[in-house]
């Protein structure tokens, strides 16, 4: 699963070119930059990726697809810590100076339907159903997503927003 998202994250650096404090933002007229999407899912190798980024870059794009916790959002209960988690890393782990490009999506990772419920909420199967079964153009699935972006850009401050990956595909189930 993560092999193909290791191909792009390559790829991205490798389109971008090589980051580097050597060459300041100041002295070119667009950001360098990568995801932290390390090269395997252990803490040493995360830890490395967000060196590489705070050492070498001007942007860092923090992608989430995890899901979206819609009942949390939708109430304005308790997140799920495991999300509060991440987005508290994220911010803690990008260098001051270090600009933020966002990228989520409310398109499952097949960017043809609606993103799933997100996977490590403790609600109960019967409400991650309920969500699940909601039309895309619902209007509390609207809600949820309208309150999980504004989360997500209170918390994250990002300078550019991709608030639909990829939806623009001619096989999107609208």
């Amino acid at each position: 699963m993560f092999k193909p998202l290791i191909g792009l994250a390559l790829i991205f650096t490798l389109v971008l070119g090589e980051c580097t404090k050597d060459h300041p933002r100041a002295e070119r007229s667009f950001y360098m930059g990568t995801t932290p999407l390390p090269g395997d899912i252990t803490l040493e190798e995360i830890t490395k990726s967000y060196g590489f980024v705070n050492e070498h870059c001007d942007i860092v794009s923090h992608h989430l697809n995890e899901g979206i916790p819609y009942e949390e959002f939708y109430t304005q209960s308790v997140l799920p810590q495991s999300f509060i988690n991440d987005v508290t890393y994220r911010k803690l782990h990008t260098a001051q100076g270090i600009s933020i490009f966002l990228s989520v999506s409310p398109l499952k990772i097949d960017r043809v339907s609606k993103d799933i419920y997100y996977k490590t909420s403790t609600v109960s199967e019967s409400i991650k159903s309920y969500w699940d079964n909601l039309s895309f153009d619902d209007p509390k699935v609207i809600t949820a997503y309208v309150n999980y972006m504004t989360y997500l850009i209170d918390e994250l401050d990002p300078i550019y927003i991709n608030y639909g990956v990829e939806s623009n595909s001619p096989f999107w189930d609208s």
